[in-house]
């Protein structure tokens, strides 16, 4: 649990940076007044408290949150950004019904739309097209204390795999005609999620070390196209694992999303923890059905 509240370094980071030009915005505008009058300001000394003092509020109005959402509720993080969002972008909002004398009401209403508008921008299939392109790829590493064969039937997605791999109940069947895939995966997802339905491609493999696939979700199904390598090498006693991965396709929103969600080292880090027989408690751990 420690470790996934410090992957959400990319939500606190973007969180304490939202919620400051939120406040700045607010200050600028006169939509609510300085904390520390403009006078105290005039020094160094006054400025560089107002900073460490702002540094401080920030930080915490933002990772408690993150924070305590992460250790009990994780899959309910993207209202910290959602949340703040909405408050930047209402900014301009406010100041236009203030200027028209609008009732109270109003900017309830006015926030709740944004909002709406926002998640389905970030997390529905409004703008999914805009300024698509591939991530950056990540590459994550780490030794496991079992022989390459073993690793290899936990962690390589492939039909021969089907009874040691290490997602309960996944299914290995044929891919629909002329789709070009080599099969279809089907992986059921616990606590009510929609199950991952894929077609995967097989791109290069070099059997019990290495194995590149493309896999891309069925229509209506969970998931992103993605590109992932997986890489085994013998290193003394140990087999040494090394992933890559690219999400392919996804929006500039999605991407951001992917992001703030540090989804690739959640799963590298979820796939460390299967191989190693350790309790997964990522994200991506969660969604897994139980042994």
């Amino acid at each position: 649990m420690f470790g996934r509240m410090m992957r959400t370094w990319p939500r606190l980071v973007a969180g304490m940076g939202l919620l400051a030009l939120f406040l700045g915005l607010c200050w600028a505008t006169g939509i609510a007044d300085q904390p520390i009058p403009p006078e105290d300001l005039n020094s160094t000394r006054g400025r560089v408290i107002f900073a460490v003092s702002m540094l401080i509020v920030i930080f915490g109005l933002v990772a408690l949150p993150t924070w305590g959402l992460a250790a009990i509720a994780p899959g309910m993080l993207g209202l910290v950004d959602l949340f703040l969002l909405t408050l930047l972008c209402g900014i301009p909002a406010t100041l236009a019904l203030g200027a028209l004398g609008a009732p109270g009401w109003t900017y309830c209403l006015m926030l709740g739309a944004i909002y709406l508008v926002l998640h389905q921008v970030f997390y529905g299939r409004w703008l999914e097209g805009v300024f698509t392109r591939d991530t950056r790829t990540r590459r994550d590493v780490f030794d496991v204390a079992e022989p390459c064969q073993v690793v290899w039937g936990r962690l390589a997605p492939l039909r021969e795999n089907q009874d040691t791999f290490y997602w309960p109940r996944a299914q290995f069947g044929d891919a629909p005609e002329g789709s070009g895939a080599d099969f279809a995966l089907h992986a059921p997802r616990r606590r009510g999620l929609k199950d991952a339905d894929e077609l995967i491609w097989i791109e290069a493999l070099e059997p019990s070390r290495a194995v590149t696939i493309r896999s891309e979700p069925l229509p209506g199904a969970f998931g992103v196209k993605e590109r992932r390598a997986l890489r085994l090498s013998e290193v003394g006693a140990h087999t040494r694992v090394e992933i890559e991965t690219t999400f392919l396709d996804v929006s500039i929103f999605h991407r951001f999303r992917l992001w703030l969600n540090n989804d690739a080292t959640e799963f590298a880090v979820s796939l460390k923890n299967r191989a190693l027989g350790r309790k997964d408690r990522t994200t991506h751990g969660r969604q897994v059905l139980p042994s």
